[in-house]
């Protein structure tokens, strides 16, 4: 199906990666996070539904938000001083099932947003980043998440808040794999997407991201080819049993007979 990035410009689109140019998303699916402070200095916490994509220096204030593929807008409304104005669209996949994308917090002053029923299609614009019209404290961002239920259909505003993380991933996607996966054809390869990955792959390869400091993963070089035992959990950057690496039977750094270093791998098929 057609389907891409809901962020980026023109040229940074046509490169086919999902955050383009120099988006970032800062707090990853399914991560667990501080929220907010209360009013009694208390953290409160929340398990991430989708992506929270910014770009460098509040640069992110007003770009446009695009329709990830053809739907029908079936939710653009104000929801709270949290999400501020919220848009749902409902999708159909290349199989015909259903899928909900929702994007939260956006400008719906300086930009006519999409109406309720209204039908879009892939890459229109559909409302550009905001901040909740400032009543939250946070900067600029474009919440985006990708439902594979009806919860969305059913309640726009839903938010699981402090849970376990399989409870989020009973209603929610990760964005950035769902687009990966369900496109037909990538328009290009890249290297930063583990979730190129089918779950039924058995072999990859890996390398450390620039950034790594866990000692137990430090000695992966780029090209080494990873053997896992068994299906690949349905989260990215997670492997959950490792039987070799190059060919070797694989012992872990710290001793450990499994592999669990999430969010801080990459693959290149």
């Amino acid at each position: 199906m057609l389907i891409g990035s809901p962020v980026g410009t023109p040229e940074e689109r046509a490169t086919g990666l999902v955050w383009p140019g120099r988006w970032f998303d800062f707090t990853p699916f399914g991560i667990r996070y501080v929220l907010r402070v209360d009013a009694a200095g208390n953290e409160v916490w929340a398990r991430h539904t989708g992506a929270d994509l910014n770009l460098p220096g509040n640069a992110d204030a007003g770009a446009p938000i695009y329709a990830i593929a053809d739907g029908r807008v079936i939710t653009s409304r104000f929801c709270g001083t949290s999400w501020g104005w919220l848009i749902v669209i409902e999708h159909k996949d290349d199989d015909g099932n259903p899928f909900y994308s929702r994007y939260a917090h956006v400008n719906h002053i300086q930009f006519p947003v999409v109406g309720e029923n209204q039908p879009v299609t892939f890459g229109s614009t559909i409302a550009l980043v905001g901040n909740a019209d400032g009543t939250y404290g946070f900067g600029h961002h474009l919440h985006f998440d990708i439902s594979h239920t009806q919860v969305l259909k059913t309640n726009p505003g839903h938010w699981p808040g402090d849970v376990d993380e399989a409870i989020v991933r009973s209603n929610y996607s990760d964005p950035r794999r769902f687009i990966i996966e369900k496109r037909t054809q990538p328009t290009v390869t890249d290297l930063g997407q583990l979730e190129t990955m089918k779950v039924i792959a058995t072999s990859l390869r890996i390398r450390p991201q620039p950034n790594l400091s866990l000692p137990e993963i430090g000695w992966l070089k780029y090209g080494d080819i990873v053997q896992v035992a068994g299906n690949i959990p349905g989260n990215g950057y997670h492997f959950a049993a490792v039987s070799s690496v190059n060919g070797a039977a694989f012992t872990s750094g710290n001793g450990s007979g499994g592999y669990t270093a999430r969010e801080h791998l990459t693959a290149v098929l």
